[in-house]
């Protein structure tokens, strides 16, 4: 099985409200890498400056769904799968809780060249009001 691997820059693009509120944007640009083994595309970089300590990232590309792990500071692995609902433990170094994650779209284009990801989703957690995101990943 062969192997390919390529040095990337990898566009973020996150916009996220609760309901009645208007969204707050995020844009981060990071220098990644793209790997590819067999079926499933891995897109792994730094996102300490995004957010705002150690942390770095992995997108885990399969069929129709997206894994998103962290690793660092926080630690989780999210499940995109359109219409599935994922619960994922979220540690910090201060705390561990669930969160939630219904995804109502997940649109994924990726080949060695480039790639773009759009995901929508809720994401709530025990006692807290729903967060509702769009997530786009360029490559």
């Amino acid at each position: 099985m062969k192997n390919n691997n390529k040095d990337i820059t990898i566009s973020i693009k996150s916009s996220l409200h609760k309901r009645g509120e208007q969204p707050t944007k995020y844009e981060f640009i990071t220098e990644g890498l793209y790997v590819k083994k067999g079926d499933t595309t891995y897109l792994s970089y730094d996102e300490s400056e995004l957010m705002e300590h150690d942390s770095k990232a992995v997108l885990i590309i399969r069929g129709d769904e997206v894994k998103l792990k962290r690793f660092g500071h926080t630690e989780t692995t999210l499940v995109f799968k359109e219409n599935h609902r994922h619960i994922s433990k979220y540690k910090t170094p201060y705390l561990s809780f669930n969160v939630e994650i219904l995804t109502e779209k997940v649109d994924i284009n990726v080949t060695e060249d480039s790639g773009n990801i759009d995901i929508d989703y809720t994401l709530s957690t025990a006692g807290d009001e729903e967060v509702f995101h769009k997530l786009n990943i360029r490559y």
